[in-house]
């Protein structure tokens, strides 16, 4: 059977649209769960649910550790659906890929510190090797990820036998730095190589999206009687 050679466009999309794009509404979603449950702890505990909900608490703290794995995960040896073969996409094909509204993406660039003026004399295909080195750039470093490894690793992907005094903390701020990093490079991918808006006026259009569960877990609540 003939394999089916896709354009650098069609690959960007499919790692976007059929993977970064739903780890994040997966992350984001847990995360809106977990503070919602943390939020009414003690009406909680007062219904003696205490213990229910921090169980759920503990399988979206999984959800959102694996989701954040995936995101980031930077492995040569498979094509994987992350933000590090996104970036290698427009790297490796600068001259193939056209940008979309690029005066937006000139005015992010100049609010990241580049000079606009040069970047106006620019071909799109320099200002897209620019964007790849940038984009680059800003994604973390492996001790930033180290603490998400270790636990994805060790506790999630494999029970190992090993002190847990040695399993790095999480800091949920930490998470929190991650997922807003995912999303702002997304609204540039999205925006100015897909011609997607995942980012309007600098709020990522797919978090509203992931607020719908947690709303409904409110409902949920007042209805049940645990909150007025």
């Amino acid at each position: 059977m003939e394999e089916i050679m896709c354009t650098p466009k069609e690959d960007l999309q499919d790692i976007v649209d059929n993977g970064i794009k739903f780890d994040l509404l997966a992350a984001e979603t847990a995360m809106f769960l977990y503070e919602t449950i943390g939020n009414y702890q003690s009406e909680l505990a007062d219904k003696n649910f205490e213990h229910l909900f921090g169980n759920i608490q503990l399988l979206l703290a999984k959800d959102i550790v694996l989701s954040i794995s995936k995101i980031f995960d930077h492995n040569e040896r498979f094509n994987l659906r992350s933000l590090y073969a996104a970036i290698k996409i427009i790297k490796n094909n600068a001259h193939e890929l056209k940008i979309e509204y690029r005066v937006q993406l000139e005015e992010r660039l100049g609010v990241w510190g580049l000079d606009r003026k040069c970047l106006i004399a620019m071909a799109d295909s320099e200002l897209t090797i620019i964007v790849a080195k940038m984009l680059n750039d800003k994604m973390p470093s492996k001790d930033d990820m180290k603490a998400i490894k270790n636990i994805r690793d060790k506790r999630l992907a494999h029970d190992e036998c090993i002190d847990e005094a040695k399993i790095s903390v999480i800091l949920w701020q930490e998470l929190d730095n991650l997922v807003e990093l995912a999303k702002s490079i997304i609204g540039i991918i999205g925006n100015h190589y897909l011609g997607s808006l995942y980012e309007t006026n600098g709020k990522y259009t797919l978090s509203e999206d992931a607020l719908i569960e947690s709303r409904s877990l409110v409902r949920l609540f007042r209805q049940a009687g645990i909150i007025s």
